[in-house]
């Protein structure tokens, strides 16, 4: 029967959820919820919240108990037990592990029955109380507050279930973590964490877990006694960026080599993603792993990915997203690149989201669209703070760039990824945004969608003609990553798939007399080669470069005889050219370091790069007989204002060059780690959903 020892229960799962921040039990589902109240125990509060006092934390257990016996018999009882210190329960489930005598016979048919007939009643109090508890009790409201930190340094953040918060610093003892409790004014160093990086909490917060630099060896510290105990040896793993102790006993691993996984008490590493990553983090239920895959710089390359952990299947949920986080609203949050928090719907069982995304949290410091917050599974949020664009814009704009390093801006709109190529005839410009490719005439001023099937577009490249694109792109017909597609510029026909495998192709040039299309081929230990294939054929892939090392970027001088690509064969990257299709000859053409693609003037005896430790774009001259030779390296702009150079304009007195407004600006804002306790009341508000 439902009598007064049922509101004891619903009492109970309200003082709950005031506490931890939390209900006792959750679920994808109102089923999944009803399973977990009839078959599991909820956590103590005491786990999830440290500061709650032993008696309240039993008073609590006591009022959740399964069977209406176990629990208190009046609220009378329930209120003396919450104003009592001394008092203490011990569950029925701890009273019956091993160890404790066992009810046998007619006694555990008898509880059986009891467990039977109170399920029943479970069943409806729990779906009512599901349904109307979050119009019932007003939720709390958030609070925010700086931490102040001169000695701050990077980009790691992490917090805790009881609102601690371990970040990064660099003083007199050199880089290493520091720790700032809720409860106190100020932070103190993590004992032996010098040189660490990529940090989380344990499930109770009494525990990091990090990596070390150099070598890739992952730590764990009590941070109470500073006991250290190491997890995985030097040089077990290429390097690590990032971790996340999960509540089943393991810890997630995320780098340029994939997803590991290993035991919290240390083991063998498995892999549970090749592709390289950062902020891998396990979603309710422990079936499968969300992760950040980086598949170049710029914000359209990075895309949020979850791999299932029984199949290994692995697709892009958020493409142009980073740093991922499961919200307790049934929302995935993740970064933007115009510095932004956004959340979107996400069902748990399908693994995929649901609806539109919503900003939620601005200016917080962002490179790439890898925003650096991190939420509790108690909802405190914490972030280091920077300046971004309004959450309507892009972050990206498109500018002409003249010889003598003055801009004149494009009048197109601002998106979110520097992929862009100039027409043969230089009429039209090619380039992604939202992950689609789009054709912009110069002529007439006008915009229009070229790719329709598909997602993650980019990397296009024109063939001689100027008839047709190349370009890069996720499809049904894909062979497990990014494959190469042809598609007529004049829209008629569907795109072709040209060359692809379980790697990702990035398209970059289709030189000559259009018979071959080059491209970079990614492997999953981030390392890059240069491929080529032939338009029309059957797939059949032709490396042009291959090494243990990485080449990229490939592109062909305009008479077709030399190609420059960079490589880090010297340990640094740099741009190198050699004789093409050949690939005989080597000449190193840059100084220093490079990033990014590289342009030829259409003279052919120059080449423009970006410097990959600097802000200037070089020019560098070239003498082509007797054997090619730098003859002068000239600075054509140094102020900071770009972020890509793209293409030259056929009159080879124009660079089509990005600007970054949006990232540049986060970078050097003054950085702040921002916390906000209880958020998920701010969180809420701003999807719409009622307060209280």
């Amino acid at each position: 029967t439902v009598d007064r020892r049922s509101d004891i229960y619903a009492l109970g799962c309200v003082l709950y959820e005031m506490l931890a921040g939390e209900p006792p039990y959750g679920g994808p589902t109102s089923q999944a919820v009803l399973a977990r109240i009839l078959t599991t125990q909820p956590q103590r509060v005491s786990g999830l919240r440290a500061t709650v006092p032993p008696h309240v934390d039993a008073a609590v257990s006591k009022a959740l108990e399964k069977l209406p016996a176990d629990r208190f018999v009046s609220a009378r009882e329930l209120r003396d037990a919450l104003a009592d210190p001394g008092f203490r329960h011990t569950t029925a489930a701890a009273a019956s592990a091993p160890g404790v005598e066992q009810p046998s016979g007619s006694r555990v048919r008898d509880l059986r029955l009891w467990l039977l007939a109170a399920g029943n009643v479970l069943l409806l109090l729990g779906l009512v109380w599901a349904l109307t508890r979050t119009g019932d009790q007003p939720l709390p409201p958030p609070h925010r507050y700086v931490i102040e930190d001169s000695l701050r340094d990077g980009y790691d953040v992490a917090v805790s279930r009881a609102g601690d918060v371990i970040y990064l610093a660099d003083g007199s003892e050199g880089p290493h973590l520091r720790l700032r409790r809720a409860t106190e004014p100020r932070s103190v160093v993590v004992p032996n964490s010098t040189d660490g990086f990529g940090p989380s909490f344990s499930p109770d917060g009494e525990w990091i877990v990090f990596a070390a630099d150099p070598g890739a060896e992952v730590k764990k510290v009590q941070l109470a006694t500073g006991t250290t105990i190491t997890l995985v040896p030097e040089g077990t793993l290429e390097e690590i960026w990032s971790s996340e102790w999960t509540e089943h006993g393991t810890i997630l691993l995320a780098g340029p080599g994939g997803v590991h996984s290993v035991a919290d008490v240390g083991g063998v590493p498995e892999q549970v993603s090749e592709l390289p990553s950062v902020f891998a983090r396990l979603l309710p239920g422990g079936d499968a792993v969300l992760h950040t895959v980086l598949a170049g710089g710029n914000p359209g390359q990075t895309r949020v990915m979850v791999s299932r952990l029984d199949s290994g299947d692995t697709t892009t949920v958020i493409p142009g997203g980073g740093n991922a986080i499961w919200s307790p609203t049934g929302h995935l949050l993740y970064g933007h690149a115009s510095a932004t928090v956004f959340a979107v719907p996400f069902d748990l069982d399908r693994l995929e989201t649901t609806g539109d995304p919503v900003p939620v949290q601005e200016n917080v410091l962002t490179l790439g669209s890898v925003s650096f917050f991190d939420l509790s599974p108690t909802g405190s949020l914490a972030y280091i703070g920077g300046t971004g664009l309004p959450v309507t814009e892009n972050n990206i704009e498109f500018a002409w760039m003249r010889m003598d390093g003055s801009l004149d801006a494009l009048p197109l709109e601002p998106t979110d990824h520097g992929d862009a190529r100039i027409s043969p005839g230089g009429r039209q410009v090619a380039y992604t945004r939202d992950d689609q490719i789009y054709l912009f005439d110069l002529d007439r001023g006008t915009n229009q969608r070229f790719t329709f099937e598909g997602t993650n577009h980019h990397n296009p490249a024109w063939s001689p003609d100027g008839l047709r694109l190349a370009f890069s792109s996720e499809r049904e017909d894909s062979r497990g990553g990014m494959d190469i597609y042809v598609k007529d510029v004049d829209g008629r026909t569907a795109a072709e798939w040209l060359a692809g495998a379980d790697r990702q192709e990035y398209a970059t040039d289709w030189p000559g007399d259009g018979t071959l299309v080059l491209f970079s081929r990614e492997s999953p230990d981030a390392q890059s080669d240069i491929m080529m294939a032939e338009p029309g054929g059957q797939g059949e892939l032709t490396p042009l470069l291959r090494a243990d090392w990485s080449e990229a970027n490939p592109r062909v001088s305009p008479d077709g005889s030399l190609m420059a690509y960079s490589s880090d064969e010297t340990g640094e990257t740099h741009l190198f050219v050699r004789e093409f299709p050949e690939m005989t000859g080597q000449w190193q053409v840059s100084e220093r370091p490079v990033e990014g693609p590289s342009v030829w003037a259409t003279t052919g005896d120059a080449i423009f790069y970006e410097l990959g430790d600097g802000p200037e774009l070089i020019r560098a001259d070239l003498e082509l007989e007797p054997s090619l030779r730098v003859v002068s390296r000239t600075v054509v702009h140094d102020q900071g204002l770009i972020s890509q150079l793209a293409d030259i304009h056929p009159d080879g007195q124009r660079l089509l060059v990005t600007r970054g407004t949006g990232v540049a600006a986060a970078e050097t804002t003054e950085e702040q780690i921002v916390v906000v306790a209880n958020w998920l009341t701010e969180l809420r508000r701003r999807l719409g959903e009622e307060d209280g």
